[in-house]
């Protein structure tokens, strides 16, 4: 497992050179642009509604590998959304983008069942590899740069290579000997095993993005200083996440054995973790914006990304304790009902009241932080009973 995290860690490095790289290849304008539609396309395949988390969840309790119910019913789906988005957001390209991130989904599950540790993470650094690469080049040569084309090419070729890996480990066999309503069976029983894992991910992305939403529409100026401070963030919480994966598997290993002591201990070693590295990265972000880029606000950004990525991380690190027991449900609609309340409050103040987006961002703070601490309470009032 630790090695899994160090291998992924060095793999995210590419996405480290994608964040600085970047913002010097782009406007700021642009940036900001090319950065909100690459979040929005990364929300579209959300609907796949976890059937790959059932997917690995039923492979490991049952026994049972459905993953070509899996890949064909994923597929039509994936179709289907990229379709209807490119419909409705006036760009065919988006279904490109869809079907490409969809797919990456459900080949990381089998490709981990399998593994293929270093394949099955090998999309999102080879992807960000890829954007660098086509961004430089499509903006040298041409003068109007489309980021839905640039964003369209590399995710054509980055899901072409991990399908290229994906057939040589022999991930597809007698995919089409199956009828089509079997699959579709198959396929919603995935769901219902996959769903309730995959709830509180779906909440907390359009949480998430309904700040940069807001940003994109009514303060577009501030949007690229966003978008780097959010990039930024990113890399404290893929070091958190990375510990959090450890931490949770440990945890199942052994689980009724935590009291509110360990748990105090594990949310204490969090706070360490994402404190230093949040340090670190604020040094790195303010020397890079200094010498290299011009960005308005930098570091007050970041900071407001901090607070409120860094908040549901640090909590992540023991909500599995929550899932173990079998109370995810109850966590996952008190989330949904906050990131409600947090969208409806915010209609309500933008359109009735003149703002700043400072305001907006600590409201968010503020029903984020409303969650963990809930989900704290909720965690050592279990741990009680």
């Amino acid at each position: 497992m630790l090695k899994f995290v160090i291998t992924r860690y060095i793999f995210y490095s590419f996405i480290a050179l994608e964040i600085v790289i970047m913002p010097k290849l782009l406007s700021n304008e642009l940036y900001g642009e090319f950065e909100y539609v690459k979040y929005l396309s990364s929300l579209l395949p959300l609907t796949l509604i976890g059937a790959h988390s059932g997917y690995m969840q039923k492979y490991y309790v049952n026994s049972i590998d459905s993953f070509n119910s899996l890949f064909v019913i994923s597929i039509i789906l994936l179709l289907f959304v990229g379709i209807l988005s490119s419909v409705l957001l006036n760009n065919a390209l988006y279904s490109i983008s869809v079907l490409s991130i969809g797919l990456s989904f459900i080949l990381e599950k089998k490709l981990l069942i399998e593994n293929k540790y270093t394949h099955a993470i090998l999309y999102k650094p080879l992807l960000s590899l890829l954007f660098v690469l086509i961004t430089a080049i499509v903006s040298y040569i041409y003068s109007d740069f489309n980021s839905l084309f640039v964003m369209a090419l590399s995710y054509i070729l980055a899901i072409t290579l991990i399908l290229f890996f994906a057939i040589k480990n022999t991930v597809f066999k007698d995919i089409f000997e199956t009828k089509l309503k079997n699959h579709l069976t198959i396929f919603i029983s995935l769901v219902k095993h996959g769903f309730p894992l995959n709830l509180s991910t779906i909440i907390f992305a359009v949480f998430i993005f309904t700040d940069r939403f807001i940003i994109n529409y009514y303060y577009n100026n501030d949007l690229p200083s966003y978008s780097l401070s959010f990039n930024f963030c990113q890399l404290v919480i893929v070091g958190l996440s990375s510990m959090n994966l450890i931490t949770s598997t440990k945890i199942g290993e052994n689980y009724r054995a935590h009291n509110k002591k360990s748990v105090k201990k594990i949310l204490v070693k969090s706070i360490t973790i994402f404190s230093i590295l949040g340090f670190v990265c604020a040094c790195i972000l303010y020397t890079y914006n200094v010498y290299f880029t011009k960005f308005e606000n930098i570091l007050t950004y970041y900071f407001f990304s901090l607070s409120i990525n860094g908040s549901f991380f640090i909590f992540g690190s023991v909500s599995s304790i929550i899932f173990y027991y079998g109370k995810q449900w109850r966590m996952s609609i008190i989330f949904l009902i906050i990131a409600l309340l947090k969208i409806l409050t915010l209609y309500i103040l933008i359109s009735f009241f003149n703002l700043t987006l400072y305001s907006i961002l600590i409201k968010s703070i503020i029903f984020m932080n409303i969650f963990v601490a809930i989900g704290v309470y909720q965690l050592f009032k279990l741990l009680d009973e």
